[in-house]
């Protein structure tokens, strides 16, 4: 009776470990401005800092079109200041110098569209950004560029970020499927000892 104790003391262990490893590192978006609107799914991985996370993928739809692949980190914009870094900051949120809280900063997270358009989502104002589009403290949409190296077009817009949470049926799923086996070796053992 101690050993099957012991062995479900250890199982009640594992699950709650694996139910902490559980946790979301894929998040929902929503974007919506003047002249772009869109919404899809971001993939990451938290770095050792909590609530800094490295996005690894970028699957979705922007103005109906299929958002194909995440840019390299430091490609896109490769005319303004340092080009992207591909960083998003939950639940923690990023603060620069006089910019309000936001889950970006102002680098940013490039993208590209089935159709090759590339795009930049970012927080905050970098040189050669037209203050004259209303609040410097907003999220900006950026691509092009233009005939000009520095021509890129800006479209304020707002930015929603939610994280997936693990289905509870999923884990319920998980934590009956374990107790079974457990009880399937507890009855194998018992009838061997017989």
């Amino acid at each position: 009776m101690k050993k099957a104790l012991l062995s479900l003391s250890v199982l009640i262990a594992f699950l709650g470990l694996s139910a902490s490893v559980c946790r979301a590192d894929v998040f929902d978006f929503t974007l919506s401005g003047a002249s772009d609107s869109g919404s899809g799914t971001i993939t990451a991985t938290e770095q050792g800092t909590s609530g800094i996370y490295d996005i690894t993928a970028i699957t979705g739809t922007l103005n109906g079109i299929a958002i194909s692949s995440l840019l390299p980190v430091k490609t896109y914009p490769d005319s303004a200041q340092s080009g992207n870094d591909n960083l998003f900051y939950y639940p923690e949120v990023y603060i620069s110098p006089n910019i309000v809280a936001s889950n970006l900063d102002d680098n940013g997270t490039s993208f590209t569209l089935a159709d090759g358009e590339e795009f930049n989502l970012w927080f905050g104002v970098i040189s050669g950004c037209p203050k004259t589009l209303g609040n410097t403290n907003t999220y900006y949409l950026m691509d092009g560029p233009g005939p000009g190296p520095y021509d890129y077009t800006y479209d304020p817009v707002s930015f929603d970020l939610t994280a997936e949470t693990a289905e509870p049926a999923s884990l319920l799923l998980l934590g009956t499927g374990a107790l079974g086996v457990f009880l399937l070796w507890h009855r194998r053992r018992a009838v061997k000892q017989i």
